[in-house]
């Protein structure tokens, strides 16, 4: 097949047109600094040039005038070009376009001088949902709720004076209870710390012998029986503090 046979029917967003002459320009950006007393340029290349296709282009025929005008509507924006030899191009029209035309001298042809330049489709940045954002509105949303419903229904507007004392005397207990039991634990926390010591169990050597004892004192000696002395007194701690919220509900 040869190159005549190849060459493809130009258009523009699907409106065809007549190629006499085509010229690409292309290559890079640079800077050009020039200094005193330098001979030579300092060249800075900025990357690529937009790349410019330049078409003399025209429509002919009885009908030209209709052409003209369909092929003058369309030269805006983006759309795709059908290139006479490189094929399908996503261009841009780059800004005006010059009609020509001379009834006397070749009547039935407008002639256009066209200038497109290649790019990609333009992209635009996208939001994303913010998940913590949201998560934390919703926090304070379910902090605000709690708080009106908690207003709304502990209401003593109208009620004897009884129950407001009995009320704050129970808040009162149960904030005694909560601070009671967190001196009892750093108490007892100071005390256990020293059972994790070998020489806090050093009565225990006669039993040493025994494996499942023997076993337990290599605990201690390495400070675990401290740790799970520690464990324990945080859940007695928790239990209590469960008891006396319990407490405090049961008296409002």
């Amino acid at each position: 097949m040869s190159w005549i046979d190849q060459l493809l029917p130009a258009s523009f967003r699907g409106v065809p047109f007549q190629v006499d002459d085509i010229s690409h320009w292309a290559g890079d950006t640079v800077v050009v600094r020039e200094y005193p007393f330098q001979d030579l340029p300092t060249v800075f290349r900025m990357g690529e040039a937009a790349e410019e296709i330049k078409f003399s282009a025209y429509v002919i025929g009885d009908d030209y005038t209709a052409q003209r005008e369909a092929l003058r509507e369309v030269l805006t924006g983006e759309g795709v070009l059908v290139h006479p030899t490189a094929g399908s191009i996503r261009v841009y029209v780059a800004g005006r376009f010059a009609i020509k035309e001379n009834p006397t001298y070749e009547g039935g042809v407008a002639r256009f001088e066209l200038t497109f330049i290649r790019a990609e489709t333009r992209r635009y940045p996208t939001g994303v949902v913010d998940t913590e954002g949201e998560a934390v509105d919703a926090a304070d949303t379910a902090a605000d709720a709690a708080e009106d419903q908690f207003a709304t229904e502990f209401d003593l507007d109208g009620l004897p004076g009884w129950v407001a004392d009995s009320a704050s005397a129970s808040m009162r207990s149960t904030l005694d209870a909560v601070w009671g039991r967190v001196g009892e634990l750093a108490g007892s926390l100071g005390s256990l710390g020293a059972l994790g010591t070998p020489a806090a169990l050093g009565s225990l050597g006669s039993l040493a012998s025994m494996e499942p004892l023997g076993s337990l004192r290599s605990l201690a000696a390495s400070g675990g029986l401290g740790s799970l002395g520690d464990l324990s007194m945080l859940a007695d701690f928790g239990n209590g503090l469960i008891g006396s919220y319990q407490a405090m509900s049961r008296g409002f």
